[in-house]
């Protein structure tokens, strides 16, 4: 999470995506993204 930060204290843009724990996790971890946000409070883990 420092690495992002860092990113946006510097001024630049990062890029993240959102998905469920089940299965899509997978295909956008080498997607590029500069984060991902896990949402497991409506899927189960």
């Amino acid at each position: 999470m420092n690495v992002i930060r860092e990113l946006l204290k510097s001024g630049k843009t990062v890029i993240g995506t959102a998905g469920a724990a089940a299965g899509d996790m997978t295909v956008l971890a080498d997607s590029g993204f500069d984060f991902l946000l896990f949402d497991t409070q409506h899927t189960p883990v």
